[in-house]
């Protein structure tokens, strides 16, 4: 096929009819030049100018692909049908190397194949590729995944403000073995993003519902531990669109948000709707009937933690009702355009003195192309009797992405330990919990003086011992005490 060894080659694969597949040569355009093979609209236009039955080639230069030998109702392959050209057809496009080089991928600039791996594919089945008379099988597996939080990337203890190493291993993750991939939030990824979950903050479930003033309501999936949520199924509204306004948080009532948020001395709003069109100017806690229990805060957040306000309604305040689910009202200009598929999540943070309920959620890195290792990192900020009462100590924690950093309240050992849950889908096909989990130490104070003895006009130096107090590793922690 090193047709012209002063030249780059392009030869197309016509792919119409599974297991019957022939090769044209061509200079870049649609091998088939009648009005019928340019519209591309039918399989027996496919078979190009030049083919390699009436080329004297035999089996050699001919291309046949079985998407489902096994015939297991899933295809295994499936042809993505502009990822190598504009033209929505049944070509594969296949580009020389180099000159002269015999070389041929079907793969862009971008690292993208026209034809992919089904993401419905069954575990256990085979697709065939056949060149030249020489069949190879393609067999789906899954793999098992290893969750790390790496204890050797510190000293003796993890201590507030230390950054701990978070290594995930897991080829199913690998989706692209020429690229180096980010976790991100969409719906390849979502059940698969892992989660760290201190207390019981509020959080979305698979009951929730996602709906507005009109008649557009659509209800979600949310992954087991990370809570992340993708639309099912929504609803159009009057005008066609399917445009919402509020979230409901099912499994929690407005009384129970009450007591929750007397408790404690910051609220706020962790979420993230950037897959949904449209723009956010405020976020209200409202009941069924939109009655607000917090005043309504304004924001252009889409994705991020925003502090509500803490002035709640009072019990038996005009039409609010305690019994009815609690709900997040998006005030926008004409709703949030969403569409199946779309990924999301909302969440109710609160912290104060011993209270501290919060999800942290893992968009991990690749370290290289094809390596399957994800990497990440999470640090802590102990809260103490200077820092607890401070707004800025929970405004700007990392709870997203692969640097997360996050409130740790009293000791949490043992049992109790930060823990990172990943639900895994093994190659015995079966979604398994992995999870580690490193211990959070609090740690007792020790004053001490240069000197035991002083005189008059003695300068003296006083030192006081608390990890704790680091609550930043990158910074000098300064603490300004009163007498």
């Amino acid at each position: 096929m090193n047709i012209d060894p002063t030249n780059e080659d392009i030869v197309l694969f016509f792919v119409g009819t599974s297991g019957s597949e022939t090769m044209s040569y061509t200079n870049g355009t649609v091998p088939n030049t009648s009005t019928e093979g340019i519209a591309q609209g039918t399989a027996d236009d496919g078979q190009g100018a030049y083919n390699a039955e009436t080329m004297g080639f035999g089996d050699n230069g001919v291309l046949k692909i079985t998407y489902n030998t096994n015939s297991a109702g899933t295809n295994v392959l499936t042809d993505v049908a502009t990822d190598d050209d504009a033209t929505a057809d049944k070509y594969l496009v296949f580009y020389e190397g180099g000159d002269n080089t015999g070389v041929f991928s079907n793969t862009d600039d971008n690292s993208e194949s026209s034809l992919e791996v089904s993401a419905t594919a069954k575990r256990g089945t085979t697709a065939t590729i056949d060149y030249n008379d020489s069949a190879q099988s393609f067999l789906v597996v899954n793999d098992f995944g290893d969750l790390d939080m790496d204890e050797s990337s510190l000293g003796d203890e993890w201590n507030s403000g230390e950054s701990l190493a978070v290594t995930l291993v897991d080829q199913d993750l690998n989706k692209n073995t020429l690229n180096s991939e980010d976790m991100s939030m969409t719906s390849a990824y979502n059940s698969t993003i892992p989660s760290l979950q201190v207390g019981s903050p509020i959080m979305l479930s698979a009951d929730s519902i996602i709906g507005g003033s009109t008649a557009g309501v659509a209800g979600m999936t949310c992954g087991t531990f990370n809570k992340v949520c993708t639309l099912t199924s929504p609803a159009a509204t009057q005008d066609g669109t399917s445009k919402y306004t509020q979230l409901s948080f099912n499994g929690t009532t407005v009384a129970e948000a009450r007591t929750a948020i007397t408790a404690a001395s910051f609220i706020f709003a962790n979420y993230d709707v950037t897959e949904m069109v449209g723009a956010v100017t405020g976020i209200t806690l409202v009941d069924a009937s939109g009655t607000a229990l917090l005043p309504e805060t304004d924001t252009t957040l889409e994705v991020g933690m925003e502090r509500l306000d803490t002035t709640i309604a009072a019990v038996g305040a005009t039409g609010l009702v305690e019994a009815d689910t609690l709900r997040l009202n998006f005030t926008t200009a004409d709703g949030l355009v969403g569409e199946t598929g779309d990924s999301i999540y909302v969440d109710i943070f609160t912290f104060g003195d011993r209270v501290n309920n919060a999800m942290y959620r893992f968009l991990l890195e690749e370290s290289d192309d094809n390596s399957a290792t994800f990497e990440g990192d999470v640090e802590f900020i102990m809260l103490n009797q200077l820092n607890v009462e401070a707004a800025t100590t929970f405004s700007g924690l990392s709870t997203y992405g692969n640097s997360i950093t996050m409130i740790v309240h009293e000791d949490m050992t043992d049992e109790d330990s930060p823990r990172i849950n990943y639900l895994d889908l093994g190659s015995d096909g079966v979604q398994t919990q992995i999870a580690d989990q490193v211990a959070a130490p609090s740690h007792s104070g020790v004053v001490s003086f240069d000197s035991a003895n002083y005189k008059t006009a003695d300068t003296v130096v006083v030192t006081l011992d608390d990890q704790d107090l680091n609550t930043d590793s990158d910074l000098l922690d300064v603490y300004v005490t009163k007498g």
